[in-house]
């Protein structure tokens, strides 16, 4: 989900201004000071973002006639004091877990004239962990001239290549990956000892390692072989026989009040992660040989491979566990380094969710050996990297070394039945077995290579996930046109299409009981317009033509076109909100236009109403004292769902009138208690109290 979205260079935003996008978002100030820019600019992106079956991409901006019919060109809508014709859009998006990503967008005119996507960057915690930017395809070979001279075709000439630039933070890059694996592995790890205690449970007997996790899963509202799952899951299974037992434990979650359910995309994202230890997220003989090893440091050994390991990690300084995790460490975090620059997506443009080229993919098969082989001599290695490579890291020249390879008991032949881990994606309990050899080991390191090189980019999925939910779902009210006595088919328009879409849902339906319906209806009562909106076919010679709007009043039916301006706003706002997709953003352009105060009032209510109903987002341009203020009312009284979180006010000045002390947008916040914790800008609140001074020294001058 986009939490915020930023802007910089566009109209009147020189420099960056950010804008969240909750629940309820206000954006109030002057005229001309820039509160449409929010809206032109979604209108933009949802016009550019490309939402081709499981495609999304996001690498252009689309300056077609509609969009230049509504906000102009691009360089029309650029500061008129900028530098660069640079275009940088910001955004924070929150996945599944809440977790939070920052990211920078710089979009520019190529030569084509096309504005395209010209760098990326990701943020994670105010810190940039990745930097992505596109260059000449001839400049990627020249810099990498370990790629096959065969990829030197004419077909690349005047292509353009994504990368990690090589300015990106050599440290904080594998650490942000390393973490984020880290992360999921434990997470994998969790859910196997919830499916495993649940599996053990009929038995009644656990190991030592499964009774702690027991205890602890207990205590965190898990319930292991509960009745209620038992009543929910086998109506499911007996429903659908295509459905796996495993696909739902007899697990219940106390905190979701639900069957436990596993997640099958992290169990096969955590495939090559195959052991339980999550000090280390690369598993390998050597981890663990010295980490499961009783003492590993001070044991006796009669073993000779054994004793000649740990005489090697001693010569190389490493005399404890916690030295060795450190070293491992260093390994783990140079393995995802290189990796990250043998990135997959070489010709590809940034996108989501797709398994197409736009052109050939470059990948050359890298070994394990061959990895570090090839990167060994690479200029821009940093001290990090010196740390980890073959004559640094004592890790390194173990793993490669004749003396590893003696560790496993069939080195002899390939026995892969023991390490070959068919994927059921039916079972929640994951493969723990072991390689048996260096070469099964070097293939699921090759393995998790290509889990490494997906995590770069899942940042860039998760932004690609956020604009095709969050932008492509977006409603606007800028070109839709007000409601008339009569809609003939032969008419209809994209400007007068929610008519006739909505008019054709509720004909289909039974119309007494359809919930859409009866939200609006309930709200024409609420806002004293009429009973019921009636909607009727036009026949002629026994052929339906059209339709009819009418609103039941007085048992009498009276066309909305009897009806002012502000009625038919209100009534279109209210089929604006019952058809838009549930979690949409609907734009709203000054709605309180037309509407009496008293209206103005109850917009807020009803923007509550509509949101708690289908989970919409409004963003608000307003002049209105009285829905703003109606809405510090809601945050405070308790007959309302609305939390003073849930709503943002953004005051904007124009930027050659910002009064000085302030800025050009102020972020104004509601307390609890429904009090603003700033002041609003001058003209605003104190302006009816301003009047009312002048009008009371004018009685006292007479």
């Amino acid at each position: 989900m986009i939490n915020k979205i930023g802007i910089q260079n566009f109209r009147v935003f020189k420099d960056l201004h950010e804008f969240e996008l909750k629940p309820y978002t206000l954006l109030t100030g002057t005229n001309n000071s820039g509160k449409s820019a929010l809206q032109k600019i979604l209108f933009l992106l949802k016009k550019s973002v490309v939402k081709n079956y499981d495609i999304t991409s996001f690498d252009q901006l689309k300056f077609d006639s509609e969009v230049m019919g509504t906000i102009e060109d691009y360089f029309k809508n650029l500061n008129y004091q900028n530098t660069n014709n640079q275009l940088v859009l910001t955004f924070s998006v929150s996945d599944e877990k809440g977790e939070s990503i920052d990211y920078k967008l710089v979009y520019e005119p190529s030569i084509e004239n096309n504005i395209h996507l010209k760098e990326a960057e990701i943020y994670k915690d105010n810190e940039k962990v990745m930097w992505f930017d596109k260059i000449p395809f001839e400049q990627y070979i020249e810099e990498n001239k370990w790629l096959n001279s065969e990829v030197k075709s004419d077909a690349f000439k005047n292509k353009y290549v994504w990368r990690i630039n090589p300015d990106t933070d050599p440290e904080k890059l594998p650490l942000y990956i390393y973490n984020t694996l880290l992360q999921q592995k434990k997470e994998e790890i969790r859910q196997y000892y919830i499916a495993r205690i649940d599996q053990m449970s009929d038995i009644g007997e656990y190991s030592e390692k499964q009774e702690m996790w027991k205890d602890k899963l207990e205590k965190e509202g898990f319930s292991f072989s509960d009745e209620r799952a038992h009543e929910l899951v086998k109506p499911i299974l007996d429903k659908n026989r295509d459905l796996a037992p495993t696909d739902f434990r007899y697990v219940w979650d106390n905190k979701l009040n639900a069957p436990w359910q596993f997640d099958r995309q992290l169990k096969q994202a955590c495939n090559a992660f195959y052991d339980l230890n999550d000090e280390i997220l690369i598993p390998s003989k050597l981890s663990q040989v010295v980490l499961k090893t009783e003492n590993f440091f001070e044991a006796s050994f009669t073993d000779t491979k054994l004793k000649k390991l740990r005489e090697t990690l001693i010569k190389n300084e490493i005399f404890t566990r916690e030295a060795f995790l450190n070293s491992y460490k260093d390994f783990e975090l140079a393995l995802i380094y290189l990796v990250a620059y043998q990135q997959k997506s070489i010709t590809q443009r940034l996108i989501y969710g797709s398994n197409k080229e736009d052109y050939l993919l470059i990948q050359k098969e890298l070994e394990f050996v061959e990895f570090f082989k090839y990167h060994a001599t690479r200029n821009n290695v940093n001290e990090l990297l010196n740390r980890a490579l073959i004559t640094k890291n004592a890790i390194v020249n173990i793993l490669l070394s004749e003396d590893y390879r003696l560790l496993f008991k069939n080195d002899s032949k390939t026995n892969r039945k023991s390490f070959l881990r068919v994927y059921n994606e039916h079972s929640p309990i994951k493969n723990t077995n072991s390689p048996t050899n260096q070469k099964e080991e070097i293939k699921n390191l090759g393995d998790i290579c290509d889990r490494i090189q997906e995590a770069v980019l899942e940042p860039i999925a998760l932004l690609g996930k956020s604009l095709k939910n969050d932008i492509t779902t977006i409603r606007f009210g800028m070109h839709e046109t007000a409601l008339k006595r009569l809609f003939f088919y032969a008419d209809r328009n994209s400007h007068n299409s929610i008519y006739y879409d909505f008019a054709k849902t509720i004909l289909g339906d039974n119309k007494s009981e359809h919930s859409n319906l009866k939200f609006v209806n309930q709200w024409l009562a609420h806002f004293e317009i009429g009973e019921a909106l009636v909607i009727k076919p036009i026949v002629i010679e026994n052929s339906e033509v059209g339709i009819s709007y009418n609103i039941l009043n007085d048992n009498k039916e009276y066309s909305v076109g009897d009806y002012g301006l502000g009625v038919n706003m209100l009534l279109l706002l209210l089929i604006r909100i019952v058809e838009a997709k549930e979690n949409a953003i609907l734009m709203l352009e000054e709605p309180e236009s037309n509407l009496h105060p008293a209206f103005q009032s109850k917009l807020a209510e009803l923007l509550a109403d509509a949101h708690e109903h289908y989970h919409i987002r409004f963003v608000v341009e307003t002049h209105s004292e009285y829905l703003i203020r109606k809405f510090q009312y809601l945050v405070a009284s308790p007959k309302y769902s609305v939390k003073a979180d849930d709503v943002s006010i953004s005051y904007l000045y124009h930027p050659d009138k910002i009064p000085q002390g302030k800025k050009q947008v102020e972020k104004l916040e509601i307390r609890p208690d429904g009090i603003l914790k700033q002041d609003f800008g001058e003209g605003f609140f104190d302006e009816n109290a301003r009047l009312t001074m002048d009008l009371l020294k004018l009685q006292n001058q007479n």
